[in-house]
């Protein structure tokens, strides 16, 4: 008789043979020991989820979409199932922190301001060449029309410290223009083209997919990815405890990414599909969109880019986040950068 026949065997015993009632508790309470763990055994891993900064709404996020959709991560024998999308900064540490899983993507501010918090993060991916399709823009019509027309006008960015600050204040500093530009934090995207609309500001900035659905009302100051063609903003961080824990489960998940890219790069017409799927696009805007991208060679496998760094860390700088000299090496972990120089 197999294990689990012996305990319903045992289950009739208790209640006919009172004589032997210790016995058969005891047996019967083996038994019961053996099914629980039996059915831990054969339960499927708990599910996990990855923390993505601006998930779903940013383009430099659509590797995880791919691998969601694809299957990257299953094949990687791991249990990721969703992704925690928060707006960045200091939520996307906190949701890091919280998580079953602290892994996550998000921009190289928010990492290194919960270093100098005293909490232990670890670079191990650089995920992006370019800012992407970032742009200020100006009304139609206005004699705003280049970085140089922006003296003595005012621009806005998003918020306080954020990448939009430290991306208008860089190319203002190289252009010779900050001591000349007014620089308005207005509260987010949607808020700065408000302000623009009503003439508070002279310029603002604008993103996809708002960019190719409407940018046509507007006119383009400057590309950021232009002005700073090198810029290290997004990246893929841990703990330095979590990482040595879970070393090989990690290098799985940044495997899984690379994987990823390397399919968007493979597959434009499914990709587009992802990228309508997830962002809530049509067909058509997706495939309008992309092809951008695709022309800057946007997503990276994760290389880290030291020019890229060195960049937003005089940003950084500027906007009074960092103090000079800050050495960014004490963050990165190089362990897998052989991994994703592979093809």
């Amino acid at each position: 008789m197999s294990r689990f026949g012996d305990c319903a065997h045992l289950a009739g015993a208790l209640q006919k043979n009172e004589t032997k009632r210790e016995e058969t508790m005891l047996r019967a309470a083996v038994c019961a020991a053996a099914l629980a763990a039996a059915a831990i055994a054969a339960a499927p891993a708990q599910a996990e989820r990855l923390t993505v900064s601006q998930y779903g709404i940013l383009v430099p996020t659509l590797p995880y979409a791919v691998a969601l959709e694809k299957g990257f991560f299953r094949e990687e024998g791991l249990a990721i199932e969703s992704i925690i999308q928060s707006h960045g900064g200091g939520t996307s540490v906190r949701n890091m922190l919280a998580s079953e899983l602290p892994v996550a993507e998000m921009a190289l501010p928010a990492a290194i301001a919960a270093f100098k918090q005293g909490i232990d993060v670890r670079i191990i991916g650089d995920d992006a060449h370019t800012i992407g399709e970032l742009v200020w823009v100006a009304k139609k019509g206005s004699p705003v029309r280049t970085v140089a027309d922006l003296k003595g006008k005012k621009a806005a960015f998003t918020s306080p410290r954020s990448v939009t600050e430290i991306i208008i204040k860089t190319v203002l500093k190289r252009r010779g223009l900050l001591d000349d530009t007014q620089t308005i934090a207005a509260g987010g995207i949607g808020a700065a083209l408000t302000a623009l609309n009503n003439g508070a500001v002279d310029a603002a900035t604008l993103v996809d997919p708002v960019l190719t659905k409407r940018g046509g009302e507007y006119q383009i100051v400057f590309h950021a990815r232009e002005e700073l063609p090198d810029l290290s903003w997004a990246v893929f961080v841990t703990t330095a405890k979590y990482l040595s824990e879970n070393e090989d489960k990690v290098r799985k998940i940044v495997r899984a990414r690379a994987k990823a890219v390397d399919f968007i790069y493979a597959n434009r017409e499914e990709t587009a599909r992802i990228y309508a799927k997830v962002w809530n696009l049509s067909d058509a805007d997706a495939q309008a969109i992309l092809p951008k991208f695709y022309e800057m060679k946007h997503w990276k496998r994760g290389e880290f880019n030291m020019k890229g760094f060195a960049t937003m860390l005089e940003g950084m700088e500027l906007v009074g986040e960092l103090e000079k000299g800050f050495d960014i090496k004490r963050l990165l972990d190089d362990r897998f950068q052989a991994l994703v120089k592979e093809k």
